[in-house]
């Protein structure tokens, strides 16, 4: 379709008005500009524009019942979480169904978590971490477990750690499973910290055996470490 000549004086306005808009906050604006410029009617929305708006807006709500899901989780009763499950359709989002879906599982686990404090061998840091990890986005997740690690490591909590570890495997497996290549890395750690302890304890040792140790040490729980994100020889499932 042709459209008619455009004066010199039309082609200035028309650039001056373009370069004053910003292109990641005006993109509308320009796009109407630019109608006005060539002399089009500008479309109207169709069916496929309503049904968009539609998805998005839906998702977004769904999005909002999931977080508020997500940040409550452990503080809601089981009416209510029951209640929430109930009225919320994630299912035409497949990553927020995913994340419903874990919660469902989760929430079936409550109660025993719950009995857990009471038990021999109960450890509030690494109790308190599973939780969040559980409710948590993937990213804030292995944050979690990586701070989580750090300071056991800096408050020497390997015995703590390894008998909580040993309550969860007993008590809740299903939650173990759900978590073991992370708990079986702090477990490790554990292990390696409490052999170079005892070697260090029953050997003459010098400066540079001590050193050495640590060096080792060091090399080990970073090598763990990058192998949980995927950056060791070995990999690792998310």
């Amino acid at each position: 379709m042709s459209t008619p000549p455009l004066s010199p004086e039309n082609r200035l306005n028309y650039l001056l008005d373009v370069l004053g808009c910003d292109p990641a906050q005006d993109a509308p604006r320009i796009l109407e500009l630019r109608r006005n410029y060539l002399g089009r009617v500008a479309r109207q929305p169709t069916v496929v524009d309503t049904a968009s708006g539609v998805i998005r807006s839906q998702r977004a709500q769904t999005l909002e019942v999931v977080e508020h899901l997500r940040e409550n989780f452990w503080t809601m009763t089981t009416e209510e979480l029951s209640t929430a499950f109930a009225n919320i359709d994630a299912r035409p989002f497949p990553d927020l169904q995913r994340v419903v879906e874990r919660l469902t599982l989760l929430a079936r686990h409550r109660p025993a978590m719950a009995r857990l404090p009471g038990l021999k061998g109960f450890n509030e840091p690494l109790f308190s971490a599973l939780k969040r990890i559980r409710v948590s986005p993937g990213r804030v997740a292995e944050g979690i477990r990586l701070r989580h690690q750090r300071d056991m490591e800096e408050e020497l909590e390997w015995g703590a750690t390894q008998r909580m570890i040993r309550v969860l495997q007993r008590e809740v497996p299903e939650i173990y499973d759900l978590e073991r290549l992370w708990l079986e890395r702090l477990y490790r750690s554990h292990i390696t910290a409490y052999q170079i302890g005892s070697a260090l304890r029953s050997s003459p040792a010098t400066p540079g055996l001590l050193w050495g140790l640590l060096v080792i040490l060091i090399c080990v729980l970073t090598y763990m470490a990058l192998a949980h994100l995927g950056l060791g020889t070995g990999g690792q499932r998310g």
